[in-house]
């Protein structure tokens, strides 16, 4: 899987290096990171404001995700949970399977980490 300028996935054979399909990306501006989460069978783009998630075999969207934050610059899954990484230093936590950010239990407000001059500084 390859992520292109012009907002296009593209799935090329392993053996052969030829584009077996692609898929036009429904946010254009500033998609700069992938990850795969190979259980689940999915792809995670981020894109300025957005991630999407595209099955791995359709290319289909599954889920769009609104970030709260503007510059998404990395993503990564860990099982269930799609961590994102953001242009102004605060990583945001998505629940793939509950299909919403994670929330403090305590307070009920999204779960974020913002980082401060040589530390992570946890928020509830």
């Amino acid at each position: 899987m390859a992520l292109s300028l012009n907002a296009e996935l593209h799935l090329f054979d392993g053996q052969t290096l030829k584009n077996k399909q692609f898929r036009k990306l429904p946010y254009p501006h500033e998609n700069v990171c992938l990850a795969q989460e190979s259980n689940r069978g999915l792809y995670a783009v981020g894109s300025k404001s957005h991630v999407v998630l595209v099955d791995q075999k359709t290319l289909n969207y599954e889920t769009k995700i609104i970030s709260t934050y503007q510059g998404i610059r990395s993503l990564s899954f860990t099982h269930d949970i799609l961590t994102i990484g953001t242009g102004s230093g605060v990583l945001l936590f998505y629940d793939v399977r509950a299909k919403k950010y994670l929330q403090s239990k305590k307070t009920k407000r999204q779960v974020t980490m913002k980082v401060a001059k040589g530390w992570v500084v946890s928020k509830l």
